[in-house]
């Protein structure tokens, strides 16, 4: 399947998230947004090898071009992937797509998100 164009930019020229359903993003299929928040958006995906249904975090559109929100995310992934605990989810991977968005995979977990309580 080819990557799909992760970008889509609206009529006011605002950049928004739009992976189709069922496209991919470097070695995961995307399954549907989950949420979004001030520094990224999260997929529920298909890890592809080995298969397994992850969460996939990337910088929000605009925010990835800068050096220093590129830096943060770095260091959440490293901060991230040192952790062990029963309630913070385990990072598998981070890297970059073929399109140079940087990404992190973790542990999907199922549950109410914050913004419904």
């Amino acid at each position: 399947m080819a990557e799909e164009q992760l970008v889509t930019i609206t009529a006011t020229g605002e950049e928004t998230f739009a992976p189709e359903p069922c496209g991919t993003i470097h070695n995961y299929r995307v399954i549907r947004q989950l949420g979004e928040g001030g520094m990224g958006v999260v997929f529920e995906t298909e890890q592809q090898h080995p298969r397994r249904h992850v969460a996939l975090k990337m910088i929000r559109p605009g925010r990835s071009a800068g050096h220093r929100a590129r830096r943060q995310f770095e260091r959440e992934a490293e901060a991230l992937g040192h952790l062990r605990h029963p309630n913070i989810a385990t990072i598998y991977e981070s890297g970059c797509a073929p399109d140079g968005q940087p990404y992190l995979t973790m542990e999907l977990v199922d549950g109410i998100p914050f913004s419904s309580g």
